[in-house]
């Protein structure tokens, strides 16, 4: 089950990298080509994750940097939806105390050659849980003509938010349960993959909306 649902999250990944240079209009969209450019990343350090596996036996400098690198693509995301500066500078400042604190975790923490970072994992998910929350309080106060449920980004940001809401609380303990070598480890991780594929599904889906130029 396990592997399946890994591989499904893979192709569903591949997949939508696959629909947009197809289709050269999607690339037109800055928000959808910001979430080419987290995709395309996620699944070239999931392959690195795999290959430092079963080479080294020590992958988790990766999952450090990825942490740290979705969120700076996903706060360039909501950066380029907020239209006010107010919120456009509230994104940045928090990205910076995000990488301030990420590197304090890393350096005095949760070193990257000895555990995860649930830490920066837990607040990572926390912060992009509030910039989605931000953006359906936004839509629904300054409601559009088209209906939210045809709108691309609403099914982009429904997707970002399943996924990091949904595992939030599962990356806070990861630390904790693989160094207790716990079964609960490989059963919180088939639910993240889960939450992955749904997030991924949904991204897929939002191609449906994209306007023809």
């Amino acid at each position: 089950m396990y592997y399946l649902i890994s591989e499904l999250v893979q192709f569903s990944g591949i997949l939508l990298c696959f629909i947009a240079f197809q289709r050269k209009r999607y690339l037109l969209n800055k928000l959808l080509l910001t979430i080419y450019f987290y995709v395309a990343l996620c699944l070239i350090l999931q392959i690195l994750q795999f290959v430092l596996a079963y080479s080294v036996s020590n992958n988790l400098p990766v999952f450090h940097g990825q942490t740290l690198l979705e969120f700076i693509l996903l706060s360039v995301f909501f950066h380029q939806f907020f239209e006010k500066k107010k919120v456009k500078r509230s994104i940045e400042i928090i990205a910076i105390l995000f990488i301030l604190f990420a590197t304090g975790n890393a350096l005095f923490l949760e070193p990257p050659l000895e555990t995860f970072n649930s830490n920066t994992r837990a607040v990572s998910s926390l912060i992009i849980t509030a910039y989605c929350l931000a953006y359906y309080y936004t839509q629904i106060s300054h409601p559009k003509l088209v209906s939210l449920h045809q709108d691309a980004t609403f099914w982009l940001v429904t997707g970002i938010f399943f996924y990091y809401s949904g595992t939030a609380i599962i990356g806070s303990i990861w630390s904790f349960l693989n160094q207790s070598k716990s079964e609960l480890f490989r059963i919180t991780w088939e639910v993240q993959n889960l939450f992955n594929l749904i997030k991924y599904a949904l991204f897929v889906f939002s191609l449906r909306y994209i306007p023809a130029r």
